[in-house]
């Protein structure tokens, strides 16, 4: 029987879409980089440092992202994502799901592009080409997902096409930017399909790595592979089709004789990524074993082989915590320290057995499993995403994040440290969205991967409705909490400029110098940026600078300067 290999309709890869059920060509051909044009951003959606203040409730700025540190160096570069939704359903009465999914495309903060210009021009331009290209196999599968659709009976369709791309950082820092794109698909048959594809620049140059980057040499590198492979699994070592002859593809880039690739062009490499401990080499199903087997990877470490690797991509010393993106199910994390693979996962609960309507999460490590508490409240466990959290101290945890009501999500939290199961708490958080593109039906997105540095938002009705945010980190007790005073403004719902309709008083703290009070006429509109949440926000007004708003209350009763704000700006409305 053949083995296929397909292109799991993934934007980098070159191999063509076969059958529902084979194989993505999880290797991409790694091209020669092209140069990068350096883009400067138009917007600047903050990274402004506040200036001292004698006004009650002033707390200075203490948020750091992108500023440098003590040698001056620049901060870590700051990941973000732009996503797109996508969503068809029948046209008759039955309003079946054809086609539903997501993109995530990666770029840089806007803080962190005023540091890494190549990086972020890279980034961009790259986005583009993605999502241009995802657009096209999105409206070629719903073209086909409707063709199927007009065979089956409507009354017993079973579900139409799925496709997500989400975003895993592997590793972020001053030289490198390593990621995978993690991919999963179902456009019929019996299973769908995942795997990974590779993302990795160079941080301050923006240039493509290809492998022969970040290693000395490729000689006899087939045989670390294999070797890693083989103490990995050598309980299972009968899953392989046979080593030698998997692996020996990724070195000539040959495609076998026996599957199916419909692009002339494909040729075989390694997906790889550079994390925290050293060269993660993935392979997806069907790449070295049958379906029923899964994926495979290894990590070959730093530390065990240090003339393997180029020094300018090696990772300061030092213990590193980090974040990783699972979604539901995932075996690449040993929990307890036994040096066994552990096996964790997220299942949907049902309360008979059509499997039609999850009312409830399980997690599992292992053979041990805990229900979601009933505290938890969770509005839709069939979008559940799981995120395995390694602190640098040494504890694991998982971090669930579930959708709720009104676009917000709860985040579930267990400590797994020690290989066993122990719910630690639940909270609420507004969505981790920066800002919508509406030309483009995008949005950007904050991610989880750094659990030092993790971008959590509040909502305030304060003349509009926005969202601050500001960073947090993983604490004692394992739920987040933030030293941060001060809350950057991405968010108002669409309802900027705000404009004022009458004459008023207020603060200008626009540069190093003491403030002073200014007049603000009537038809000045004014961009939230700052708050602290509890007593003022600062905005720019069309001159660019900018003023201090203090407030009490919140929503219809707030209070600007000792002034109602009904009276003072035109028109003011705030989300549900």
């Amino acid at each position: 029987m053949k083995r296929k290999l397909t292109k799991l309709m993934a934007i980098s890869l070159t191999a063509a879409m076969l059958t529902s059920c084979g194989l993505p060509g999880l290797g991409t051909v790694e091209e020669e980089p092209e140069p990068v044009e350096v883009v400067e951003d138009e917007a600047d959606d903050g990274g402004i440092e506040l200036p001292p203040s004698e006004g009650s409730g002033f707390k200075p700025n203490e948020d750091t992202e992108g500023a440098e540190d003590e040698q001056g160096a620049a901060a870590d570069p700051r990941i973000i994502v732009m996503q797109k939704f996508y969503y068809e359903v029948s046209d008759d009465e039955y309003y079946n799901s054809l086609l539903q999914g997501h993109v995530q495309i990666p770029l840089l903060s806007d803080e962190s592009a005023e540091d890494y210009p190549e990086l972020a021009a890279a980034l961009k331009t790259d986005a583009g080409k993605r999502l241009e290209e995802f657009d096209h196999m999105v409206d070629e599968s719903i073209t086909e997902v409707k063709e199927w659709y007009k065979e089956m009976d409507p009354e017993e369709f079973y579900g139409g096409y799925e496709v997500t791309h989400d975003i895993v950082v592997k590793r972020a820092d001053d030289r490198v930017v390593s990621m995978f794109v993690s991919m999963t698909q179902y456009s019929g048959g019996a299973h769908g399909i995942y795997g990974n594809t590779p993302v990795n620049y160079d941080a301050r140059t923006g240039k493509k790595l290809n492998l022969a980057d970040v290693i000395t040499s490729e000689d006899g590198f087939a045989d670390l592979v294999k070797d890693a492979l083989e103490s990995k699994y050598a309980d299972e070592l009968e899953m392989f089709y046979g080593l030698d002859d998997s692996l020996s593809h990724y070195t000539t880039g040959d495609v076998p004789e026996d599957q199916d690739i419909m692009d002339d062009d494909y040729q075989y490499s390694y997906t790889w990524a550079l994390d925290h401990e050293g060269l993660e080499i993935y392979f997806g199903p069907y790449e070295l074993a049958p379906y029923a087997s899964g994926d495979q990877s290894v990590v070959l470490k730093y530390s065990d082989h240090p003339d393997l690797f180029v020094a300018d991509y090696l990772p300061d010393e030092g213990e590193k915590g980090y974040i990783e993106y699972f979604n539901r199910f995932t075996a690449n994390y040993d929990v307890n320290g036994d040096g066994d693979i552990d096996y964790i996962g997220l299942d949907n609960l049902y309360e008979n057995d059509d499997y039609n309507y999850p009312v409830g999460l399980q997690l599992y490590v292992n053979d041990e499993t805990m229900d979601f508490p009933e505290e938890c409240d969770l509005a839709f466990p069939d979008e559940a995403k799981g995120y395995y959290v390694h602190t640098a101290d040494g504890r694991n945890l998982i971090y669930v994040l579930v959708p709720s009501y009104n676009d917000f999500s709860d985040l579930v939290v267990f400590d797994v440290t020690d290989g066993k199961i122990r719910y630690v708490g639940t909270d609420c958080r507004p969505s981790f969205v920066i800002d919508y593109d509406n030309d483009e039906d995008t949005s950007r997105y904050f991610i989880l991967y750094d659990p030092d540095n993790m971008q959590f938002a509040d909502r305030f009705d304060i003349v509009c409705t926005f969202e601050g945010f500001k960073s947090y980190h993983v604490g004692s007790d394992g739920m987040p909490e933030t030293d941060d005073e001060i809350y950057t403004i991405y968010q108002t719902v669409g309802w900027e400029p705000i404009e004022c309709v009458k004459a008023f008083e207020a603060e200008c703290v626009d540069d190093e110098s003491a403030p002073e009070m200014i007049t603000i006429n009537a038809g000045e509109t004014f961009e939230f940026r700052f708050t602290d949440g509890r007593t003022y926000v600062d905005a720019d007004i069309s001159d660019g600078r900018m003023v201090r708003l203090y407030f009490d209350e919140y929503g219809n009763d707030v209070v600007i300067n000792g002034e109602d704000a009904n009276q003072l700006f035109k028109e003011l409305m705030y989300a549900g």
